[in-house]
């Protein structure tokens, strides 16, 4: 199911109604989307039950829980998992041992673990990345909060020097995310991300299908590939 044909195009499902996520999953999936994220209100809303959904709707996609687990991560992060995540977000402000014992628990159902970024301070992030990467980390994401944005001095696009050097740095896949459309994904595609997360620009968009054509157009992923 993982490969290394990269960029891929991973969905943001951040809504709170199952049905509409399977419904908006199904359209990009068509598309030729490869990476379906249940997003942290999705989850919340739902419960872990619907990783699950996605997973047996899906099972050819690789499904991303979006928990960026702070604490609890082996119990969390097993339990995730057990119920069809193939990968799950851990925070990078936890603690090392946090990180541990998530891997630990993800690693038990074939999991893997991403790493996120979001709130590290820009002078932490390679180092935090790197500590992460030496755990057994599988992927580190570069992730500018969506409330943060309005309010950001530069956006993740505007870093695309910083993510270059933080990628060739970094010896595993990297993942970018924080309100991306397709010209700005198609930046950070350029700069080396492999793994391209875009939220609203799909789930909000009328015609979901269309937009998911014209971003694995614009990343340059070969369309309608299984991931």
């Amino acid at each position: 199911m993982y490969n290394d044909r990269w960029p891929v195009l991973q969905v943001a499902l951040d809504l709170v109604s199952a049905d509409r996520a399977l419904e908006i999953a199904s359209q990009a999936s068509e598309a030729g989307a490869q990476w379906l994220e249940a997003g942290s209100p999705l989850i919340m809303s739902e419960g872990v039950g619907v990783v699950r959904r996605l997973k047996t709707s899906f099972p050819d996609k690789v499904v991303v829980a979006d928990l960026k687990l702070l604490e609890q991560g082996y119990v969390l992060a097993e339990m995730t998992s057990a119920n069809g995540a193939d990968v799950i977000t851990v925070s990078a402000l936890s603690s090392r041992r946090n990180v541990s014992e998530a891997i630990e628990g993800a690693k038990k159902n074939g999991a893997k673990v991403m790493i996120d970024l979001l709130w590290v301070r820009r002078s932490e992030e390679l180092d935090r990345a790197k500590t992460a990467v030496q755990l057994g980390a599988d992927y580190v994401c570069f992730h500018m909060g969506s409330d943060d944005i309005p309010f950001a001095p530069d956006s993740l696009a505007g870093r695309q020097k910083d993510i270059e050097s933080a990628i060739s740095a970094i010896s595993v896949p990297v993942a970018v995310a924080g309100s991306l459309n397709d010209s700005s994904a198609a930046e950070m595609a350029k700069a080396g991300a492999k793994i391209i997360a875009v939220g609203a620009y799909i789930t909000g968009s009328a015609n979901v299908r269309q937009a998911t054509t014209q971003l694995l157009k614009s990343i340059g992923a070969p369309q309608g590939r299984k991931a």
